[in-house]
């Protein structure tokens, strides 16, 4: 008996029984091993595309909410409908995954994964299922990676000045430094305002050249 790289081994008591895993590869290899579910009907893997490296989705913590589109995006639109009981997004371990990385509609633009976090405990690249089940009780999972990648605040490239002394009549211009940004994901603007209950003082004024 020879089996193919997509084969694996399933043993009960003495006897070895050899059975093609569809689900293989849909994670990283280390992953494989909790798959596959034998009990599935269907499966399909949206871990590929999207336009990253390594496949999923790519959002940075903090930002507005970025949507992964099912229906659009994937292969995947007969699987989501046949979950006719209902469905749930879930990490790998079975723990919900809208506390942490945002929500699932099902019925947003033929299923809609809404990715929206502030919270850094999402930093880093998370495993993700949409699992339902079919009305004749047959269970159904689409694979989705999910990567919150760091998202630092826009800053100057130096400390600023903040104090200055001038005589009488003397005139004085302070070019702020252009701020940057580290992860290169968001354009930054410079906002001045005057402090709770403290005006700007009457020799003081700001004008933006930018």
């Amino acid at each position: 008996m020879t089996l193919t790289k997509r084969e694996t081994i399933y043993k009960t008591v003495d006897q070895f029984f050899a059975y093609s895993s569809r689900y293989s590869g849909s994670f990283d290899l280390q992953d494989t091993f909790k798959y596959p579910r034998m009990c599935a009907l269907a499966s399909v893997n949206l871990t590929g595309g999207n336009n990253t490296n390594q496949g999923g989705v790519q959002y940075y913590r903090g930002q507005n909410a970025k949507y992964y589109w099912i229906g659009k995006q994937t292969n995947a639109s007969t699987a989501l409908h046949q979950m006719d009981r209902g469905s749930t997004w879930m990490f790998q371990n079975g723990t919900d995954a809208t506390n942490l990385l945002g929500k699932f509609d099902r019925y947003d633009r033929g299923g809609t994964v809404h990715i929206q976090t502030n919270s850094e405990a999402a930093v880093g690249k998370r495993r993700t299922i949409i699992r339902g089940c079919s009305n004749f009780n047959e269970l159904l999972e689409l694979y989705l990676y999910v990567e919150v990648l760091t998202n630092t605040y826009p800053d100057f490239p130096k400390e600023i000045e903040t104090s200055w002394t001038l005589s009488v009549n003397q005139e004085f211009q302070y070019k702020l430094p252009t701020p940057v940004d580290k992860e290169g994901n968001d354009e930054p603007v410079v906002y001045i305002t005057t402090m709770k209950n403290q005006p700007y003082p009457p020799f003081l004024s700001y004008h933006n050249y930018s």
